[in-house]
């Protein structure tokens, strides 16, 4: 009756025709079922003209709530021709316990299963009497219609400085994707192979249609490309305004609008693409789009607050460049310092400041060398489970192994608030317990993650990065030729250390751990292991997402946290308020407003000193060693929480952030940094430093 991607209704003299044209003799031999769950919300069927016998409602459609109910109106002459099989309570008239005997009871109630859900029949009629107060579904057809078409001519209009469209609607609105192209609105269709083109008869419209008040539509950037779906989602709810996205659950008229062929649909699963995840765009096309349904309970000031938000982050204007550049009169290299640095031991956990730390090959040594996953094997993120940012990760280089404590205040569970467990630093998956020495790091893993589990209130486990270990027996000084990326040092200085114990001295020992006795030089988190040059048994993978290292300029970070605290100050009288009631504010600059990006390296100085300057930035230098720029980092909510207990404290600053620093369409602050050049020639010497340090205070060079 009514898609629910884009509201195009079709006529309802489709019933009449399928019941008039499938006959086989006397009797019908086609059944319509007409799914009136989207339409029948403002303009409900009428089943006098057009009878179709099968009626398919959904009352959260209808009123919002309640959710999970719904209705199948079925007509009377139709029942004795459905056949069920299956019989629930209630739904039975006589059954027998020795043979396959049952007889259902008369009419609709040989269908209903089990106890109907009446405590959610009363909100259902309270529905259909505010409708009927409102003037009746005519009424509130109008209403919603009225919305939606003020809401699609304020969307078509939408101009970049440079004059091109910046929303391109799907449907049957004036220069929608189902109409013909009009003016510049509706971009050229796509090309596509024969085998996948459709016939006219497929593609041509079968009925007369209409559009329902539901304006779905895509966003273009000044260059004529797509903006993300997602991101278009993820500010809107930042400024409390819920867009539904993707396909909405119809493939086919998600691909007929965006023009995307099975071939294409097909090629986007093979590389991940499944519904509901973040892949927005792939390959220059969209993969889904977005929705704004309106209904009896919209307003005028609804339309208004979605046109106003789509102009202040998705329109360019001449005088607002889509990403500030510095100036061009910068040297073509300059001298920057380091400020800060932090690793993170544990991905999406508390991260450990240093005064200098060895670089490996994938960056800082450790640095994402393990991550929380869940029950399923899925990795944990602080949007799913807050409670990872009151871990402190810890690395006791006397030991060689990774405490993890609890510092979140009053332990989630009695007794586990001082409990520390730990696991070894070197090399291997002693956290998913799949080391060969079976029986200590299996107990020790399982130990673990009861401790986990118990602490984040969830079934939890460590996983560590693999990495091949190097014999305890004899030195090795070059880079294993198999398994991932290694770095050698010097000769392992005879047997591995043994690994702490887990909850005092009668716990499980560390089987696999961090190295020779002379690596560990200090158990305090600020103090680097500068030992660590002179051994490594292996260096494992990263779960860094991308990138080996991550740099902000302390430039950057106070402009953006000046942007920030004044957005917050305009808007304070209605600025949405964090869980628990924490106020909307950003921490002024300074390191938790820094620790809400996940920076590995903080600089400043003279090349630095520039907001944004880091964007021309195409190398890093600290003596022979170089750092190349692999580009900027996305952005999504993550640094609108507290970075202190993974609590939402408001939109700032990504709500600013979204207007300095658009590329393309995401989102970016930071940069990204791999390893460039190697750290440790093939054939060293085996007493060869293996690893250079980053220090605080280090002079960097920066090449644009």
């Amino acid at each position: 009756m009514e898609s629910n991607f884009h509201g195009v209704r079709y006529g309802l003299e489709l019933v009449n025709a399928v019941q008039a044209c499938a006959t086989d003799g006397e009797h019908r031999a086609w059944r319509v079922l007409l799914d009136a769950a989207k339409g029948a919300g403002t303009g409900p069927p009428d089943l006098t003209a057009h009878p179709a016998d099968f009626v398919a409602l959904s009352y959260y459609k209808l009123f919002g709530y309640p959710t999970g109910l719904g209705a199948l109106l079925v007509r009377n002459d139709v029942l004795p021709f459905l056949r069920k099989t299956y019989f629930g309570g209630g739904a039975v008239g006589a059954s027998a316990h020795d043979a396959p005997f049952h007889s259902l009871r008369p009419g609709a109630a040989g269908f209903e299963d089990g106890t109907l859900p009446f405590l959610a029949f009363q909100p259902a009629l309270a529905g259909f009497d505010a409708i009927e107060r409102m003037g009746g579904w005519r009424s509130t057809g109008l209403h919603a219609g009225a919305l939606a078409r003020a809401l699609a001519t304020r969307l078509a209009a939408l101009r970049h400085a440079s004059g091109r469209p910046a929303c391109l609607l799907h449907g049957c609105w004036p220069g929608g994707s189902l109409l013909a192209p009009a003016g510049d609105q509706a971009p050229e269709a796509p090309a596509r192979d024969a085998a996948q083109t459709p016939t006219n008869a497929a593609t041509t419209l079968p009925v007369q249609t209409s559009q329902g008040p539901t304006v779905t539509f895509s966003m273009l950037r000044g260059d004529g490309g797509h903006v993300g779906y997602r991101e278009v989602e993820r500010l809107a709810s930042l400024r409390g305004i819920r867009l539904r996205t993707g396909c909405m659950c119809n493939p086919g008229a998600c691909a007929q609008a965006l023009g995307l062929t099975s071939r294409e649909m097909r090629a986007n699963h093979a590389e991940g693409h499944v519904c509901w995840d973040d892949r927005d765009l792939m390959h220059g096309k969209p993969t889904g789009a977005v929705r704004a349904s309106l209904g009896y309970a919209s307003r005028a000031s609804d339309v208004d607050r979605i046109v106003h938000f789509l102009e202040e982050f998705f329109v360019e204007k001449a005088e607002a460049p889509e990403s500030p550049r510095p100036a061009s009169t910068a040297p073509r290299s300059s001298a920057l310092v380091v400020t800060a640095l932090t690793l993170y031991p544990v991905k999406s956990c508390r991260g450990i400041p240093a005064t200098e730390w060895p670089l490996g090959p994938s960056g800082l040594l450790h640095d994402r060398a393990w991550v929380v996953l869940d029950g399923a094997g899925k990795p944990l993120s602080p949007k799913r489970c807050p409670g990872l940012l009151s871990i402190q990760p810890r690395l006791d280089w006397r030991r060689g192994a990774l405490v993890l404590e609890w510092v979140g205040g009053v332990a989630q569970m009695p007794g586990l608030a001082r409990l520390s467990p730990e696991m070894p630093l070197g090399p291997g998956a002693a956290g998913a317990g799949s080391c060969p020495e079976a029986a200590g790091p299996q107990a020790r893993s399982e130990t673990l993650a009861a401790w986990l589990s118990a602490t984040l209130r969830q079934p939890a486990r460590l996983e560590a990065s693999v990495a091949r270990r190097r014999p305890a027996s004899k030195p090795q000084s070059r880079v294993p030729e198999e398994g991932p990326r290694a770095a050698a040092g010097a000769k392992a200085a005879g047997a591995e250390t043994e690994g702490a114990t887990l909850g005092g001295s009668g716990g499980a020992r560390s089987i696999i751990t961090l190295g020779p006795h002379s690596l560990h030089s200090s158990a305090t988190p600020n103090t680097s292991p500068a030992d660590g040059r002179q051994g490594m048994a292996a260096l494992p993978t990263r779960f860094a997402t991308s990138g080996d290292l991550l740099l902000v300029t302390r430039a950057s970070l106070e402009l953006l946290s000046e942007h920030a605290v004044h957005a917050v100050d305009l808007i304070r009288p209605t600025a949405r308020a964090g869980r628990g009631g924490v106020p909307a504010c950003p921490t002024p600059m300074g390191e938790s407003f820094a620790a809400r990006f996940r920076p590995n390296i903080v600089v400043d100085g003279p090349a630095g000193g520039v907001p944004f300057a880091e964007d021309s930035w195409t190398e890093i230098r600290a003596g022979e060693l170089g750092l190349r720029v692999a580009g900027a980092c996305p952005r999504c909510d993550r640094i609108c929480v507290d970075p202190g207990d993974g609590r939402w404290v408001g939109p700032e600053p990504l709500l600013s952030l979204a207007k300095l620093r658009r590329r393309r369409g995401k989102v970016c602050f930071g940069i990204l940094l791999d390893v460039q050049q190697p750290l440790l020639p093939v054939d060293a010497p085996a007493n060869t430093p293996a690893l250079p340090l980053l220090r605080v205070g280090m002079a960097l060079e920066c090449l644009v």
